[in-house]
């Protein structure tokens, strides 16, 4: 195996990369793709594939040019109400977006009605619980705070999920669940060129990434402000001092647990 670093190497990540290797995709659909980051993974890790379909509300995040040499096409379309028939895809995948639906259980019984029967379910998605490494609390706290703008500007975006919760939604669905563990890194890890600069929080790279990260919701605070959408009121101003605050716990802690799940129908 890859000789990784400590932290990556003691995670459950590789674990989760030998499930995915043993894995053939088929006709792969990934809901809430953004920038179909999740998409490039499952290209480098799985046994094989046909094709994929990313599906998001919206095409804002999407880039088309990284995936020039693959079979992979983008739909703008609502997770809630999938444009497909049932059985029509061999694999299905979402990953770090539940908190960003409306109505998780209306998309993920959706997920389920177009998967084939004996296809693949492949969720993957950041949890809150403790224990966390101040890192990762960074992290949590700075994703809330996000949230809790997104939501004042009426972007779906609510808080992370606790463990609990995520496989409360998970058993719902009629799946025979194949794999189910926990890892402080994600899989996605494994693969960046990164990957040895984050094993230490407080590298400048990664704090500088997070910083970034903070400096984008606070602009979109001003921009509020600025375009008379949002009012400057005290709500307002603490959400401004939050993230002068997170910052500092950023600089000061760094910042980085995620639950991955394999079922099959």
């Amino acid at each position: 195996m890859e000789h990784l670093p400590r932290d990556l190497a003691n995670s459950r990540a590789p674990d989760i990369k030998k499930q995915l290797e043993s894995i053939a995709g088929g006709k792969i659909l990934d809901v809430a793709t953004q920038g179909g980051s999740f998409i490039r993974t499952l290209i480098d890790l799985l046994l094989d594939y046909d094709s994929f379909i990313g599906i998001d509300i919206s095409r804002e995040k999407w880039d088309d040019t990284r995936f020039s040499d693959n079979p992979v096409q983008f739909l703008e379309m609502n997770a809630e109400l999938l444009e497909f028939d049932d059985s029509s895809f061999d694999t299905v995948s979402i990953s770090h977006s539940l908190h960003h639906l409306t109505s998780i259980e209306k998309v993920l019984v959706e997920m389920e009605r177009v998967l084939r029967p004996n296809g693949y379910f492949i969720l993957q998605e950041m949890f809150r619980d403790e224990p966390q490494s101040e890192a990762q609390k960074s992290d949590i706290l700075c994703h809330h705070w996000g949230a809790k703008i997104d939501s004042l500007l009426g972007i779906p975006h609510n808080k992370t999920l606790t463990k609990k919760e995520i496989k409360l939604f998970a058993s719902q669905l009629k799946l025979n669940p194949e794999f189910i563990t926990e890892s402080t890194h994600s899989v996605n890890c494994i693969l960046c060129d990164d990957k040895y600069k984050c094993d230490n929080p407080n590298n400048t790279s990664i704090i500088n990434l997070a910083l970034k990260e903070v400096d984008k919701n606070l602009d979109k605070l001003q921009k509020g402000l600025d375009n008379g959408i949002l009012e400057n009121n005290s709500f307002v101003k603490e959400l401004l001092l939050e993230g002068v605050r997170i910052k500092n716990r950023i600089n000061q802690y760094g910042s980085a647990s995620h639950l991955f799940f394999i079922g099959r129908k």
